[in-house]
């Protein structure tokens, strides 16, 4: 049986997990759920997976050590641009940097706007007006105190939120660093 490591115990973000495929089906599973990248060697005569993202491409063995690195540092690569900006998602979940955190329904409107909008300026009266659209007051207090618990929220992904006096307030994404990006062999 396969356990998937915390994100601090065995490999980076960026690491391409390498599975025997379809051998490792359930591994395969919870590292997609976790949105880590995953190279699938396709074990002789298996078929590739009917359904995969982003995040995974697989290669037939044998294969040559040029493809199979070319392959994965794709796949690194679609990790990197995924991961290097913010994004909403359909269950209100914000995804940054392989973290994400839950956003209450009512501030989903402003964050999508700071989102889309990342590293510029939004006006508070824009920011009121997507807080009203949602039901809530549109009211400087209410909007404020709102603001304020949006900025706590994305602290802990790694995402802050300045507040620009009397203009409005910026989502400043960090740039990812720069941490290695490799290959592990899972149980080859």
């Amino acid at each position: 049986m396969h356990t998937m490591p915390s994100r601090d115990q065995a490999w980076s973000r960026y690491d391409v997990q390498v599975l025997r495929w379809p051998a490792q089906e359930a591994l395969r599973q919870q590292l997609a759920v976790a949105e880590l990248p995953r190279l699938l060697v396709l074990e002789r005569g298996c078929d590739a997976p009917e359904e995969w993202d982003c995040l995974e491409d697989w290669i037939r063995s044998p294969y040559s050590i040029i493809d199979f690195e070319i392959r994965r540092a794709t796949v690194s690569e679609r990790a990197r641009r995924l991961w290097s900006r913010p994004r909403l998602d359909a269950d209100d979940l914000l995804r940054f940097d392989g973290q994400w955190v839950d956003i209450p329904r009512s501030q989903v409107p402003v964050v999508r706007l700071l989102v889309e909008r990342a590293g510029e300026l939004v006006t508070t009266a824009t920011i009121a007006e997507a807080y009203a659209g949602a039901g809530c007051s549109g009211d400087w207090t209410a909007v404020k105190t709102m603001m304020i618990r949006i900025e706590r929220r994305l602290a802990t992904i790694g995402l802050t939120v300045h507040r620009l006096r009397r203009r409005g307030y910026l989502l400043e994404v960090p740039p990812l660093d720069d941490e290695g990006v490799g290959a592990k062999v899972s149980d080859m």
